[in-house]
């Protein structure tokens, strides 16, 4: 037991230091402000391409989820997200990047270091993907929710808007999956212009969604060809897995 325990260890210390590594390698490589410039520009596209977002304040953004409001902030090098839960919330859990000390005393690589009610936790992560989601991340972390509010603190800056933009839908999906706060099956898609879709391109072809016949998600509304949401079987946003669509 005693040589199997010293092999364990000694293969934690070597993944933990390999992924320090290599992630300091990715680090080195990219300039200042990633290779996509500063935050600012990465929520200007960001805006371009899900006009359900709206500019927040500074260099921010702010927006809505199962009837929280929402902002995104960078601050000293670190995103934060946060919802205005108010008085729905009614238990507090924190879950953070495990620390090395954390994963011996679980005796799981992939423990997390959580506080607050364990009953939630379990509520939460009982989706082994969003724990997964998590783990992904790259980056140390942090999640409070509570009748204080919901706070996701990420230890970096985002490298291009398609990554902030799996921070925030990370970040909608912990929301959605505290009881309680289960997004509305009932969502009420806008029509939107002919013109305004000429100018998008469906995420399944690429194709201008100026011709043929439109759907929309039935849970966050980005469009698609009918044709194409008919292959994919789902939506092709990052982490939406919505099945159902609706027409105009």
């Amino acid at each position: 037991m005693l040589l199997v325990g010293s092999v364990r260890l000694l293969y934690r210390v070597v993944d933990r230091g390999g992924r320090r590594a290599l992630k300091a390698v990715a680090d080195s490589q990219r300039s200042l402000f990633g290779p996509t410039g500063p935050p600012k520009e990465l929520c200007r596209r960001l805006l371009a391409k899900h006009p359900s977002l709206s500019a927040g304040v500074g260099n921010g953004l702010s927006f809505s989820c199962s009837g929280c409001s929402g902002r995104l902030d960078f601050i000293a090098g670190m995103t934060e997200i946060r919802f205005e839960v108010g008085e729905r919330a009614r238990e507090r859990v924190e879950v953070s990047t495990p620390s090395f000390v954390t994963q011996l005393a679980e005796d799981d690589p992939n423990a997390f270091r959580v506080r607050g009610s364990e009953d939630l936790y379990r509520k939460v992560f009982r989706d082994e993907e969003l724990a997964a989601l998590l783990r992904n991340l790259e980056a140390s972390f942090e999640w409070t929710f509570g009748p204080a509010g919901f706070f996701l603190q990420i230890r970096d800056l985002p490298r291009d808007e398609e990554e902030l933009w799996r921070w925030m839908k990370l970040a909608f999906r912990l929301l959605e999956s505290v009881p309680g706060f289960e997004r509305d099956e009932s969502v009420d898609v806008a029509a939107i212009p002919r013109s305004s879709l000429a100018e998008g391109q469906c995420q399944v072809c690429g194709a201008s969604l100026g011709q043929g016949a439109i759907v929309y998600c039935r849970r966050c509304a980005t469009p698609h060809h009918e044709e194409c949401w008919t292959y994919a079987r789902e939506c092709s946003t990052f982490a939406c897995r919505e099945q159902r669509f609706v027409r105009r």
